[in-house]
């Protein structure tokens, strides 16, 4: 049964909806001022100065249409702010700050409040060195990215497609001058010495880990301690302009804690089963690319793809629960991702857009129990995004990720826009996503009750 919304959640959707134009004019305001001091004139000011202040309000709901049958919530009522903050402090010397507050209003024991980055950065003229909480994509490809190990992601706001988190420590980047080939390469160095677990769904969401017969138990988790915590990498990436491609290409080498667990099982006299969460540590050593080719009739695609290899580990010491079958590391696997883009503009105006993708995810090497917890194994993915072009900035995006394998399908339709006839800074988006899992239970969404298809509706303020 749907609840009513807290009253929080009232007051921010009235926020939302609300037509003054008070804080339309008082933030243009203020966006002015900063012009003024971020420009010329101001140039030879010293001490702090506002360069970047903005953010958004959003009220999200989730409606699983089909209910599970187990008590668990199927509905999400979601508040959500976020602010982005820089300010230049001296010199090069600036501070980012992306605070973020997120609460489920009819599970509140799904709350964030942190920042998503906040880090302090220096910019050289040909180096810069930052310190703090950052998020850093090191993705190419839109279906996976076995690429993208830095951020771990976070399984308690959406369990399907789920967002990065920020990871504390330091990152040291060199950028060489570019030549008539490689285009200003740069050079990355990352040490982020402190971990933190993965965050799961809650006990009452949808995706929950806990049931009649299991329960998740992470306050035995078993984890990494001492040095074994220190996640470290290196990173080169770099244009490249030959005659017959231009092309933006990265290779990577990282070792340091995985962001997903196995889990150890131990049994209670009740006959509940209670998951362990032992994690473990990883290298990985790949590549990847983004090409357009200079040659006629295939300029008009773009090429990508990302190849990694990555080899688990045991860790050295411990915290938390020790279970006999820690010490039998996962196998040892490769994971691809390669596909591309096609635009078509004009398609059926002459302001829209029409982006086509053509990707295929696929693994190979590992046959433990790991590879089960890894979803994109053989893999096609279609997707369509239509960018209308109008004035409210309307765009339809529709994708479908099949296994080929077992059959099991998530696809996914959002349609958004600038709900202009409101206000010009309000937009909302519609989306539903539907699953099928897999049929011979060889995955994990097949570990979770049938029918977790769902349909969402979005309002977002932005300021």
């Amino acid at each position: 049964m749907l609840r009513f919304p807290s009253v929080m959640s009232l007051g921010v959707a009235s926020i939302l909806c609300s037509t003054s134009g008070y804080a339309q004019v008082s933030f243009a305001d203020l966006d002015a001022e900063f012009s003024g001091m971020a420009g010329d004139e101001g140039s030879s000011v010293h001490g702090p100065i506002l360069e970047k202040f903005r953010g958004y309000l959003a009220e999200e709901l989730r409606v699983y249409p089909l209910d599970r049958g187990q008590g668990n919530n199927d509905q999400q009522l979601i508040t959500e702010a976020e602010l982005e903050i820089n300010i230049r402090l001296v010199g090069g010397l600036a501070l980012e700050a992306m605070p973020w507050f997120m609460i489920d209003a009819l599970d509140t024991n799904l709350l964030r409040y942190e920042p998503r980055s906040a880090y302090l950065i220096y910019r050289g003229e040909f180096y810069d060195l930052l310190a703090g909480q950052f998020i850093e994509s090191w993705g190419i490809t839109d279906t996976f990215n076995p690429l993208d190990v830095l951020n771990r992601r976070d399984l308690g706001v959406d369990a399907v497609g789920a967002p990065p988190r920020g990871e504390l420590g330091a990152r040291v980047r060199w950028t060489l001058p570019g030549g008539d080939i490689l285009g200003e390469p740069s050079f990355g160095v990352y040490a982020l010495p402190l971990w933190r677990e993965t965050e799961f769904p809650t006990e009452r969401q949808r995706f929950s880990f806990s049931t009649p017969t299991t329960q998740l138990l992470q306050e035995g988790v078993s984890g990494p301690d001492g040095i074994d915590r220190l996640f470290a990498a290196l990173r080169f990436d770099s244009t490249l302009s030959t005659q017959w491609v231009s092309a933006d290409v990265q290779i990577l080498a990282a070792r340091g804690p995985g962001r997903t667990p196995l889990f150890g099982v131990q049994m209670s006299p009740s006959g509940v089963a209670a998951l362990i969460p032992q994690y473990y540590g990883e290298w990985t050593l790949g590549g990847g690319f983004h090409a357009v080719p200079e040659a006629d009739g295939w300029s008009k695609f773009t090429l990508k793809g990302e190849f990694a290899y990555k080899r688990p580990y045991v860790f050295s010491n411990f915290s938390g629960m020790h279970l006999a079958d820690l010490m039998q590391k996962p196998d040892d696997y490769v994971q691809f991702v390669t596909g591309f883009d096609r635009s078509i503009s004009h398609f059926l105006s002459t302001q829209d857009e029409l982006t086509l993708t053509l990707e295929y995810a696929g693994e190979a090497g590992a046959g433990d129990a790991a590879t089960f917890l890894r979803p994109f194994d053989s893999d096609l993915a279609l997707r369509v995004h239509w960018s209308v072009g109008d004035f409210a900035r309307s765009s339809l995006e529709a994708r479908a990720v099949v296994d080929v394998t077992n059959g099991e399908v998530i696809a996914e339709a959002i349609a958004a826009r600038q709900l202009r006839f409101i206000h010009e800074d309000l937009k909302g988006e519609i989306s539903g996503r539907w699953l099928r899992a897999s049929m011979s239970q060889g995955s994990l969404l097949s570990a979770f009750p049938t029918n977790n298809s769902s349909v969402k509706a979005r309002l977002q303020f932005d300021f």
